[in-house]
């Protein structure tokens, strides 16, 4: 991903990280700014009600729509028809492979910020974005226990919306 990540700090010590992905056509930061406006009953955001968390939002590449020459948007893969996913589903393949890799090298770089710990990193994201986070799970490798260390060998949690 070109665009730089971008990233709401933790107000506390930091002990998880959430990496978001926004939807097809939209942005990291407008996605990011977005979380400002969802709030708990007592309105609360997602960051004052989880303060030691880092929320990182990476950014989808601008590539072509195949299906509409000349059209470019923000999205992890490309999609011919939004109606039907499996339509010249071979387009998709290629962002996927891309976004993929690259949503694992910052999953990588969040759970050693977090020494280690990968049950303290979530992956979450919402339309296109969920579905970029689910080809992520199921093609994520993480590295053996080292002796001794107490972390699983797991992510701390998927939320797709």
């Amino acid at each position: 991903m070109a665009a730089p990540l971008i990233t709401i700090p933790p107000s506390a010590p930091h002990t998880h990280t959430v990496v978001f992905l926004h939807g097809r056509g939209d942005t990291a930061k407008t996605f990011a700014s977005s979380l400002q406006y969802s709030t708990d009953s007592n309105n609360r955001t997602l960051p004052e009600i989880f303060p030691s968390f880092r929320w990182v939002f990476p950014q989808a590449e601008i590539r072509q729509c195949a299906a509409f020459p000349g059209d470019k948007r923000s999205q992890w893969f490309d999609i011919w028809n939004v109606s039907n996913f499996s339509d010249h589903e071979e387009l998709q393949a290629t962002g996927l492979r891309e976004s993929v890799t690259n949503i694992r090298r910052i999953i990588a770089s969040e759970a050693t910020v977090l020494g280690g710990k990968w049950d303290h990193v979530v992956l979450a994201g919402i339309s296109q974005g969920a579905a970029t986070s689910v080809h992520t799970l199921l093609n994520l490798s993480l590295p053996p226990l080292v002796e001794g260390q107490q972390s699983t060998r797991r992510l701390g949690a998927f939320l797709g919306f």
